[in-house]
């Protein structure tokens, strides 16, 4: 069977056309493709802005209750020692009250700077914040410390300001309840992490944990504060008392 040379340029136009189409379609193919993927990380980046942005509103209710209820004994003291009746020893007592409340509230709004700053968000940042606050505590009661860090992973590894207020919060639980009431003379802290956690353990050289009705809502807080970012707590009595937090580390 033989083409008139019109028929065969009607065919090649043919499958010239067919392969243009074809081609056309391809392109828009993977125009949609790498939109969708542009859309699908624009909604992840947006979701986890968001997800952000509410760990913050929390941390700052949070905050908020615990500022306020500073403010609110200070001023109530301070207008207890405006009444001139005050006895003498009254009014010594209401002024410590208010050096320690103003004490208080400062060391709260460092940790509202440090909890909402996203520079923060990092392991290195946690550890930092974590022993020079314990340092300076408990040199300020002539307490002994000992401190020391293995450190496996990247130290700019992410912990969202959730965990990382938390995390210090627990901390700071601790070591005030070692010192208040465990009569011991010295406190070690480790911190450790492998590829999946970061694990905190703080140990005192006391006497244990002989009555734990005595720590009242501290070990409930602990507990809390402790699970409410996936963790686990993890106490031991023997010669003193050991607490070990484990954070899941996520990548």
């Amino acid at each position: 069977m033989q083409f008139s040379e019109t028929e065969i340029w009607v065919l090649i136009i043919s499958y010239a056309l067919v392969i243009i189409m074809a081609l056309i379609t391809a392109v828009l193919l993977i125009n949609n493709k790498r939109k969708s993927k542009q859309l699908q990380i624009l909604q992840t980046s947006y979701e986890k802005e968001i997800v952000k942005f509410e760990e913050r509103e929390r941390i700052t209710a949070d905050l908020h209750d615990d500022l306020g209820s500073y403010i609110s004994i200070i001023r109530l003291k301070t207008e207890l020692l405006q009444n001139a009746n005050t006895a003498p020893q009254k009014q010594a007592d209401y002024i410590k009250s208010i050096e320690e409340n103003v004490t208080g509230l400062s060391s709260q709004m460092s940790l509202v700077i440090w909890s909402m700053n996203v520079k923060n968000d990092s392991l290195q940042s946690l550890c930092e914040y974590i022993k020079n606050y314990v340092y300076h505590f408990l040199e300020s009661v002539n307490f002994n410390f000992e401190y020391s860090e293995t450190i496996e992973i990247d130290r700019v590894t992410p912990i969202n300001s959730i965990a990382r207020k938390n995390l210090f919060l627990t901390v700071k639980e601790i070591v005030n309840n070692a010192v208040k009431h465990s009569a011991a003379t010295l406190l070690t802290m480790k911190i450790n992490t492998d590829s999946n956690a970061l694990k905190i353990i703080i140990t005192d050289n006391g006497k244990g944990l002989q009555n734990e009705n005595k720590l009242g809502n501290g070990l409930l807080n602990i507990e809390k504060r402790i699970l409410a970012i996936n963790g686990n707590i993890d106490i031991q009595v023997n010669d003193g008392t050991s607490f070990t937090l484990t954070y899941p580390l996520s990548f």
